[in-house]
């Protein structure tokens, strides 16, 4: 192996022997078959690629003349801070709201600002009293009353609102008198029993579903609908009891 930099040497001073060693510490493919001129040429591409890559090395900008990767700089991902989202206590808004579970119970939730009792307080001057919530149906009335704050929320079960147009209320309560402040919206509850009310009636036209009938059938000449089927039912027994059958 040659060690002398070919930097150094004139190439086109050599033999095509010493034009060959040299290719072959370099390790030319192909060598062989060159001439003396394609060794030269082989050589000088040879030292031209070692000087790039060398010199790339040291050179922050990246060649894309030779065949080699630059390392590319690491960007650090930070983790963005994780937010604890928190529903508030209070929204500050009156509100009273009835929900039916089923036939039976029913859930109510709301929020009676301060602003809200003490105009209603100014109003009717009553200074002694207990916030109540109630529970109302149109067809017997009161059915249910609880002590409540504020806000809050509240479940009722009773088997009385089964079937009944319900609401709550939510008022001062006053020597057995009650003052209402809000009324939540209504609803009619159902009912764990078959409705009397009727049901929608639909009409059939008999050859649309023997159209149906024979195209699912795709095209097969022999198909029964339900009524025919029941004809040859009535037919195979009358004919067995000596019955004559229309």
């Amino acid at each position: 192996m040659i060690k002398e930099s070919l930097e150094m040497v004139v190439l086109e001073a050599l033999s095509k022997n010493e034009l060959y060693e040299m290719a072959k510490a370099k390790n030319i493919r192909g060598r062989s078959k060159m001439s003396r001129d394609e060794l030269i040429k082989a050589l000088k591409d040879e030292v031209n690629s070692e000087m790039l890559v060398e010199k790339s090395k040291f050179d922050p900008i990246p060649s894309d003349m030779v065949g080699y990767g630059t390392k590319r700089e690491e960007i650090e991902i930070v983790p963005q801070a994780k937010i604890d989202y928190r529903l508030p206590e209070t929204y500050n808004y009156d509100m009273l709201m009835f929900l039916p579970i089923d036939a039976k119970r029913a859930y109510v939730c709301w929020e009676v600002t301060k602003s809200k009792l003490t105009e209603f307080v100014k109003d009717t001057n009553i200074l002694n009293f207990k916030l109540v919530l109630k529970l109302v149906t149109n067809g017997m009335g009161e059915i249910s009353r609880v002590k409540v704050d504020l806000n809050g929320n509240y479940f009722f079960s009773n088997p009385m609102l089964e079937d009944q147009e319900a609401w709550a209320e939510i008022g001062l309560e006053l020597d057995g008198q009650f003052k209402t402040i809000m009324r939540s919206n209504s609803f009619k509850m159902p009912a764990e029993r078959v409705s009397d009310r009727d049901d929608v009636l639909y009409m059939t036209v008999r050859e649309n579903v023997e159209k149906i009938i024979h195209l699912s059938l795709k095209g097969m000449d022999r198909y029964y609908s339900s009524i025919e089927l029941y004809k040859d039912v009535l037919k195979s027994i009358s004919s067995k009891n000596n019955v004559e059958w229309r």
